[in-house]
């Protein structure tokens, strides 16, 4: 799967089978790839995978977040202006 996290391109692949979980989550534009193997079947290794990265980069999880906050403001107050014009 192709998609992007905290604004960067990421490629990634997921699977398991019973008692193991593996996420493969690379970032060709910042050349680093996050790799999660679990003898746990249940756990959610692209949450760890996830969770690795934003450790790893702090900074772009806060820009990214910001950027969410900011659209979520944009979309409540349009929607606010909405709500007012009816």
């Amino acid at each position: 799967v192709v998609d992007t996290f905290d604004d960067q391109q990421r490629i990634w692949h997921n699977g398991g089978t019973i008692g193991f979980a593996a996420s493969n989550h690379l970032y060709p534009g910042l050349a680093e790839a996050i790799i999660v193997l679990q003898n746990n079947g249940a756990s959610d290794s692209d949450a760890v995978a996830n969770a690795v990265f934003e450790a790893l980069h702090p900074a772009l999880a806060a820009s990214a977040a910001g950027v969410e906050a900011r659209g979520a403001a944009i979309a409540g107050a349009a929607e606010v202006r909405g709500a007012s014009t009816r």
